[in-house]
């Protein structure tokens, strides 16, 4: 139930920022996530 309101809010979010804004907002995500995975221990 949380993830269900989790993602209405985020998409009446998305659908209500700017298009420049929300493609900032989710190149920083991408970043942040690039950086998340370096940081985990590759399996051998």
């Amino acid at each position: 139930m949380v993830t269900f309101v989790l993602g209405v809010v985020v998409y009446a979010r998305a659908f209500l920022m700017t298009r420049h804004s929300l493609a900032m907002e989710t190149a920083v995500v991408r970043q942040q996530l690039a950086v998340y995975k370096g940081k985990q221990p590759r399996p051998s």
